[in-house]
This record gives structure tokens, C-alpha cells and sequence, in this order.
């Protein structure tokens, strides 16, 4: 599935290149590659970090601020070191869906190379599998709520292209009643994300 939107977004940027000329572009429209590393400990331990995916968009209201929306994919497989044992091998499975929208604002300009940070709410969906036969619940599926922080440089290249060094940090949480246990979850599932952004202004 991923590499199918890697293909359709590269086809869109070349494509787009032929018959525009318009040096006047408000909006953008980028694919970020990143790596993630969770703000919580106990994710961390359980599965680790890894790579994730976002579709970014952006629109300058003015020379100096702007809006973006962008979502996320994360999925990760990794053997259970945590309840492991010497006869059966097990995997713990999970997918993010990281929803943001917000603010951005121009920081320094030089050239073509735009500096800025951005913030905004932050919704994100968290989805859990275990294959161990004594920890419950085998699924688990929750919603996180919190917030987005973040900073790039946005460089400019032949007038439509872009490329987008950045650094996010996506806090969240979420508390809820285990039925197991009968006791309070604190749920964190966001953290910190860098990468760079590949995209065309339009």
C-alpha cells in the first residue's frame, strides 16, 4: 500500500513540472519519511522504535504564516521480549495513525531556505496486538489526544519542488480504566519524529 502513494505522489511532482510555470505558489504538499522514537518507556520497551510515514500539506496565508495538516502511518512487528518463553516465540504488533492541524510561521528567511516552527492540536489513533496466551487484552484500540511541536527549513528548489528537514515532537496521552485490573492507564503514544520531506508547491 505504501509504495503504491510513494508512486502516485512522485508521479503527481514530475507531472505537475510540465505545465505550470506559476512562481506564485500557496500551497504544498509533501511525503515525509521519518524516524520515530516514543515518548513513553514502556512503548519503547515493548516496541521499540522504527520508521514512519506522513502526507504533509501547507498553506501560506501570508508571506510570514501559514496552515498545515498532516497524518501519519507507523506499524511495527517485534518479537516479545517481555513475556517470552524458551518453547513458544510470540510477537507484539502496533499501528499509529497520528492526526495533526495547526499554525506555521516563518522563523528566518534567507535565500531559499525558509526556517520554521508549527503548532497544533494532535489526535492520535493506537492500535495493539499481542500474541502471548497470558497477557489480555489480545487487542486493544485507543485514542490519544494531545499536541504537536515542531521546526524545519523549507528549501525551495526549481520553483515547484521542496525538500523539508524537520523535527516534530507529538505529545499525547490518554487515561483510561483497565478491566483487567481495575486500575488507571496512562497511555502515552507520541514522541519524537525526524526526517525530511520531498514535495512541489502548487
Amino acid at each position: 500500500m505504501i509504495k503504491y502513494i510513494f508512486l502516485v505522489i512522485f508521479s503527481v511532482i514530475f507531472c505537475s513540472e510540465v505545465f505550470s510555470n506559476d512562481v506564485d505558489h500557496k500551497m504544498s504538499l509533501e511525503l515525509r519519511p521519518a524516524y520515530f522514537k516514543p515518548q513513553s518507556k514502556r512503548f519503547w520497551n515493548v516496541h521499540g522504535g522504527g520508521f514512519i510515514g506522513f502526507l504533509n500539506f501547507n498553506y501560506e496565508i501570508t508571506s510570514r504564516v501559514g496552515v498545515f495538516a498532516d497524518a501519519g502511518y507507523y506499524y511495527k512487528r517485534k518479537k516479545d521480549t517481555v513475556y517470552q518463553s524458551e518453547n513458544t516465540t510470540t510477537y507484539t504488533y502496533v499501528n499509529l495513525v497520528p492526526v495533526s492541524a495547526g499554525i506555521r510561521f516563518l522563523l528566518i528567511k534567507k535565500n531559499r531556505f525558509d526556517f520554521y516552527g508549527k503548532l497544533g492540536p494532535n489526535v492520535t489513533f493506537i492500535r495493539t496486538k499481542q500474541e502471548h496466551p497470558h497477557v489480555f487484552p489480545k487487542h486493544s484500540s485507543k485514542f490519544c489526544f494531545g499536541g504537536v511541536v515542531g521546526t524545519g527549513v523549507f528549501i525551495k528548489i526549481k520553483e515547484r519542488f521542496v525538500i523539508d528537514p524537520f523535527f516534530d515532537y507529538i505529545f499525547n496521552i490518554n487515561k483510561f480504566i483497565d478491566k483487567n485490573s481495575n486500575s488507571e492507564v496512562t497511555l502515552r503514544c507520541g514522541g519524537i519524529v525526524v526526517g525530511a520531506g520531498l514535495g512541489f508547491r502548487f
